[in-house]
């Protein structure tokens, strides 16, 4: 997971953090699961779909933001 885009990663660890797989977070965020899997594989997903999937699983807005910049350090 190290070599894709930042954006990738946090989208996968919103997700994660959810506790739901990947066609489940596609289903609810209205994506075909191959568009969905297509962001989390390296297609970097724009800024509001990250903020869209951390909404999707109750997590306040600042996670994206605080996740992006863990992994920047990381």
């Amino acid at each position: 997971m190290s070599g894709k885009p930042i954006e990738c990663r946090t989208l996968a660890v919103i997700r994660e953090t959810g506790g739901m797989k990947k066609h489940e977070i596609a289903a609810l965020l209205g994506l075909a699961p191959d568009s969905y899997y297509d962001y989390e594989n390296g297609r970097v997903p724009p800024r509001h779909l990250l903020e869209r999937t951390a909404a999707a699983v109750d997590l306040p807005p600042h996670f994206v933001d605080r996740t992006l910049d863990f992994l920047r350090r990381a």
